[in-house]
């Protein structure tokens, strides 16, 4: 499942709209909707504070944090 497909089920198993989940973590209702339908992504202090507000599932914040770790590494290795 991708992130933004988890997030949207995490949110709507929680009964939030879009924009009280924004509210929840002080961001717009825009950045969320970005975040949802995949046209961005949230820092990795955002993933962690919507783990938080989520009830604590960091299954949607670990598999970012590879993917970004992943990324990251491939980058370095095509800048050596």
């Amino acid at each position: 499942m991708e992130f933004c497909e988890k997030l949207q089920e995490l949110r709507k198993n929680k009964g939030l709209t879009q924009e009280e989940l924004a509210q929840g973590l002080y961001v717009s209702r825009t950045a969320v909707s970005k975040w949802e339908s995949g046209r961005g992504y949230p820092s990795i202090e955002s993933l962690k504070e919507i783990a938080k507000y989520l009830d604590g599932d960091l299954s949607i914040y670990n598999k970012y944090e590879k993917s970004s770790r992943e990324l990251s590494n491939e980058v370095v290795k095509k800048l050596a």
